[in-house]
């Protein structure tokens, strides 16, 4: 391990005055000045942590402006800035067994009850070096000569708390490497007779992701039934819940979690997708409302977000009257529009023209949209959009792209619920698409009734607008009244296509 004057240090408090006295206490304890960072906001936090890989994080537990430590450290592990397993300190004025228990599942290094004192963040400091030292010296073992080193190493720890977290350690070192069955079976016979709730959690977790749905619910009822306040566990049985289909049961037990931890907006977000991609709900818009509150000033706060639930928004009843940028600016609490903000906001106005049957100026619009992030939640609206437009052929690629996206949240409970969503999409295409027409291998001869149901089907296809109109009753068909707003869409895909050679 490094040296302590080596070690770059990163101290999170919104209180100026306590981060310049902790920058004191640390450079009393042997701490190089220029090696500690100070920050008042879990925003400028992020941005240093993806900067610098910090060895030791000392956060406050309430940040202001909307954002907690808790928020900080659920950010840092979602965008893998802590993959580096640094120390982790909490400081809080606060000590309740509700604020650790917010915490569990990140299992921080340690907690520090203000006002911080000299020999109080030594000696917590010490324990924690000395617990990651261990730690890195089991997995290093594993690295280096496999099992056969690391488990008698293990048997080296000097407390049943260090041999816990090198355990739970090695077993994600293992499963980092794909080795998914050894760490099984370390996990399972440990379990037998140790009641170390994270241990089980990682066993469970790996029988749901290998299917074993049996093995799972065998190991997760006893560890939900001792452990009722576990935040972690009850995440893991909504998971489990998820997976069997048990949609009501997993909705209730994410609410239950939510009034547990109402500050995990992720966790918010989950519960609002499950409402929308697998039951209806009639406190979804009150939902929605309290995350984006939440998310105001936050560290959550993007446009992504406010952008898919605008669009939940839109389909909502008490809200079908207003304009996108009314539904924004409520959600946004009429923040001045960014590019990005705009950008979104056209894509929105788009599923709008879309969903009221003006397929024409919704393509239109569509052409004229600049780009956007490709994210879960800007690839489901324009699935959904596509979808309305009747362009299947668009919608299957943004499918495969929202397969792959979903693939990647880090999130274990909005992955679940982000994997299933884009699967049962998959399954809706596959089964609509076997009622369309028959997508022609050859155009030769077809009537131009055949083509114009094959446009209701194929929407703005190019292929089959350029048949319609080099078909030879695409005269007589045109001065037909009842054809005239297919005429429109065919030569307005004509004409953006030309414009795409062009350009």
């Amino acid at each position: 391990m490094k040296l302590l004057k080596n070690m770059d240090l990163l101290v999170v408090d919104d209180s100026d005055i306590i981060c310049k006295s902790s920058r004191i206490l640390l450079t009393k304890i042997g701490f190089n000045r220029d090696k500690i960072r100070l920050v008042g906001q879990a925003n400028r936090a992020v941005l240093e942590c993806r900067v610098t890989a910090f060895d030791i994080l000392i956060v406050d537990y309430n940040l202001g402006e909307g954002s907690t430590g808790l928020q900080l450290l659920e950010r840092l592990y979602h965008e893998k800035l802590l993959a580096h397993d640094p120390i982790i300190l909490i400081v809080t004025a606060d000590n309740s067994a509700t604020v650790i228990r917010s915490f569990s599942e990140f299992e921080p290094s340690g907690f520090i009850v203000k006002p911080l004192r000299v020999d109080v963040l030594t000696e917590s400091l010490k324990a924690c070096m000395d617990e990651k030292a261990f730690i890195t010296r089991v997995v290093d073992s594993y690295h280096q000569a496999g099992l056969s080193e690391a488990l008698p190493t293990l048997k080296e720890a000097k407390s049943k708390k260090i041999y816990n977290l090198a355990l739970t350690k090695l077993c994600s070192e293992i499963i980092s490497v794909g080795e998914d069955d050894i760490a099984s079976r370390l996990l399972v016979n440990y379990i037998k007779a140790n009641s170390y709730v994270r241990a089980h959690i990682m066993y469970v977790d790996l029988m749901l992701k290998a299917g074993n749905i049996e093995e799972a619910e065998k190991v997760l009822l006893p560890l939900r039934k001792a452990n009722r306040f576990s935040v972690p566990v009850l995440e893991l049985e909504c998971r489990f819940q998820f997976e069997k289909g048990m949609y009501e049961q997993a909705a209730e037990s994410m609410l239950h979690l939510h009034k547990m931890s109402p500050q995990r907006l992720p966790r918010l977000y989950a519960l609002i997708l499950q409402h929308v991609g697998f039951l209806a709900n009639e406190n979804i818009a009150k939902l929605i409302q309290e995350l984006a509150f939440k998310s105001s000033h936050s560290i959550w706060e993007e446009p992504n977000l406010y952008f898919l639930l605008s669009w939940i928004l839109l389909q909502e009843a008490e809200f079908s009257n207003r304009s996108t940028s009314e539904i924004w600016g409520m959600l946004t609490r009429n923040k001045k529009f960014t590019k990005p903000d705009n950008s979104l906001q056209s894509r929105l106005g788009v599923w709008s023209l879309a969903n009221s049957g003006q397929y024409s100026a919704a393509y239109e619009l569509l052409q004229s949209c600049e780009e956007v992030e490709e994210c879960f939640e800007t690839l489901f609206v324009a699935y959904h959009t596509l979808h309305v437009l009747g362009m299947w052929q668009e919608m299957q690629s943004t499918l495969q792209k929202l397969v792959a996206i979903s693939d990647q949240e880090p999130q274990s409970l909005l992955r679940d619920i982000q994997n299933k969503m884009a699967k049962k999409l998959i399954a809706d295409w596959r089964s609509q698409k076997s009622t369309l027409v028959t997508f022609p291998k050859s155009f030769d001869g077809l009537p131009i009734e055949y083509l114009f149901k094959l446009w209701g089907d194929y929407r703005f296809n190019i292929k089959v607008a350029e048949q319609i109109v080099s078909h030879d009753d695409y005269k007589q068909q045109e001065g037909i009244a009842g054809n005239k707003s297919l005429f429109k869409e065919v030569n307005l895909t004509i004409e953006q296509n030309k414009k795409l050679i062009e350009e």
